[in-house]
């Protein structure tokens, strides 16, 4: 059993995706908390806000997107760092009102460069840690 001293928030309605991210939290020495469901990602971190230095969601959810999603964490916690990743565009995703007021530290397109996705989040924990 491995013993995590970092998490991170994971909200993608794709298991096989949220799979693939925990993989890249665990082989850097995080642990991932994973949810197919915005609306229960959202009931967790409520109670547990300060637990995530790093959120990941996806932009297109059934139920919310991850703008709203965003936009909801950041009124719970304005500090903590949030991916938003997409399929789409992103250039017409950043012009949104509402992205801007998600306030995201990184918005990445998919197909994306795992590798690059692994360095973006060991470098913002570790930012974070300090």
């Amino acid at each position: 059993m491995h013993s995590y001293s970092l998490s991170i928030l994971i909200v993608d309605d794709e298991k096989d995706i949220l799979i693939l991210y925990k993989e890249i939290a665990k082989r850097i020495g995080c642990d991932a908390v994973c949810f197919t469901n915005p609306n229960s990602a959202l009931e967790h971190y409520q109670m547990f806000p300060d637990k995530y230095p790093l959120i990941i969601t996806d932009w297109r959810m059934p139920s919310m997107t991850g703008i709203e999603f965003a936009k909801k964490i950041r009124k719970l916690n304005s500090i903590v760092k949030i991916y938003l990743i997409t399929a789409f565009d992103s250039s017409g995703i950043q012009r949104q009102q509402d992205c801007n007021e998600a306030k995201f530290d990184n918005i990445l397109e998919k197909p994306m460069d795992l590798l690059k996705l692994q360095k973006l989040i060991e470098h913002d924990l570790s930012v974070s840690a300090k």
